[in-house]
């Protein structure tokens, strides 16, 4: 067959619409999305054929499973959910699909039983049945066994129940029950039945911390945890952060996860320490990555990635290659003025900011008259005791000086940094017309008083 005839489509199983702003956008149940092959052409394939296929895929029973099929077009405002109803409108859809990529949303209306009745009320994964526990512990390894990874990644989707006809404007809102999150109905319990005890799965947020770990300061903490969290998919908010303390905690902590870090300062010094953290998430890790694909990547993120990348090095990636290398690393976008504020930080690191290099100005001229016997420098400040003018000369400069033409030349060029200024150098010549340093100054600008 030939592959033109053949048809890809993606689309998300289980999940819902809810509003943001005046469009719905459409908040899936799983982690991932899934694919599908149909070997027909367009005019070929049926809405029971794709129906099956879907429920094939999902591995649920198609006759006891209703499922309604939606997509929102890209190009279309307002923007609104279609609904596939019918053979039509899947071949609307399959059309659209080849020139937009349009991921196919599949809402699960009602999931109804797989198993055997039972002979005194409904079964569903968030319900207690009148099987002892030994059968569903036996039923349960057996599944175990025969379950391959993607049905291991499926029997953690979440299971979507129909609110009670709640509808806005086409936009269906639905209440989530999860196997994770396991919610009984006692109104089904047989009398006399054990009821299974709810295990809530628990994940590691990647962190890789120890107690009383040091860290350089306080925004090395919170770099940490802030790509961390991009990388892992999960949300945390900042309960406190001041001089000394820096808490913070999962974003679902009033749903029940401990998940929570605390460093405070080291005495005088400026560095962080760890002094409690939990690792573990008891959350949902697809409704704390809501918000991942609008959280922006800041320049602290940017030089924390060059950091381990790059170590020692002031020559980095220019900031249109560090913008793929930052998504690869934190799963996160930035844009390219973000990630040459990262870059020119990441360098302020390694050799200090321009008002570090200031303030040792003093250190610096000192160790050169130090090093280079006879070495002559200035430093002068204004009325606020801050740099005015610098002046200093090699004592070997000025030892080679007495071997040279009698011919002085002055030039002076801008100083592109924060502060701006200019740099004057004097040189002479030497007997094969070669320029020859002699003395160096830095001033604000060129006039009669810098000069002198």
């Amino acid at each position: 067959m030939n592959n033109n005839r053949r048809k890809i489509i993606f689309f998300y199983y289980g999940g819902y619409y809810v509003r943001r702003g005046n469009e719905p956008r459409w908040k899936s149940t799983e982690q991932v999305h899934q694919s599908l092959r149909m070997e027909t052409s367009i005019e070929e394939v049926t809405y029971s054929a794709l129906v099956n296929k879907i429920c094939r895929k999902a591995k649920v029973d198609e006759t006891t499973t209703e499922l309604k099929l939606s997509y929102v077009p890209e190009l279309v405002d307002p923007k609104r959910p279609i609904y596939i109803s019918d053979d039509d409108d899947v071949m609307c859809y399959l059309e659209m699909n080849e020139d937009q990529f349009q991921v196919l949303h599949v809402e699960v209306i009602n999931e109804g039983n797989q198993g055997q009745e039972q002979p005194c009320g409904r079964e569903d994964r968030g319900s207690v049945a009148c099987a002892s526990n030994e059968e569903l512990i036996s039923s349960s390894r057996e599944t175990d066994e025969n379950m391959t990874l993607d049905e291991r990644e499926s029997s953690q989707r979440d299971e979507v129940v129909e609110n009670r006809q709640a509808r806005d404007d086409n936009i269906i809102h639905y209440e989530e029950r999860s196997e994770e999150r396991a919610v009984v109905d006692n109104s089904d319990v047989c009398e006399g039945a054990e009821a299974t005890p709810v295990v809530k799965r628990e994940w590691e947020d990647g962190m890789n911390v120890t107690i009383r770990q040091e860290f350089e300061n306080k925004q090395e903490v919170k770099d940490l945890v802030d790509k961390t969290a991009h990388k892992n998919c999960f949300e945390f908010i900042i309960v406190k952060s001041d001089t000394t303390l820096f808490v913070v905690k999962c974003s679902e902590v009033d749903k029940g996860c401990k998940w929570s870090l605390r460093a405070a300062k080291d005495g005088n010094s400026n560095s962080f320490s760890v002094r409690t953290y939990n690792k573990i998430h008891t959350c949902l890790r697809s409704e704390t990555s809501t918000m991942r694909n609008k959280r922006r990547g800041t320049q602290h993120l940017v030089a924390s990635v060059l950091r381990e990348d790059f170590p020692c090095l002031i020559d980095t990636p220019t900031p249109k290659n560090l913008i793929p290398l930052v998504q690869l690393r934190a799963s996160v976008k930035v844009s390219y003025s973000t990630a040459n504020r990262g870059k020119k930080l990441a360098a302020y690191d390694l050799r200090g900011t321009p008002d570090d290099s200031y303030k040792m100005v003093y250190s610096y001229m000192h160790m050169l008259e130090k090093m280079n016997q006879g070495t002559v420098s200035y430093v002068e400040l204004d009325e606020d005791k801050r740099f005015k003018y610098l002046f200093f000369a090699l004592g070997a400069c000025i030892e080679g000086f007495k071997a040279m033409r009698k011919v002085i030349i002055v030039d002076a060029t801008g100083i592109k940094t924060v502060y701006g200024g200019v740099l004057i150098i004097a040189t002479a010549q030497d007997q094969d017309h070669h320029h020859y340093p002699i003395a160096f100054g830095v001033v604000d600008e060129i006039k009669a008083s810098s000069r002198q």
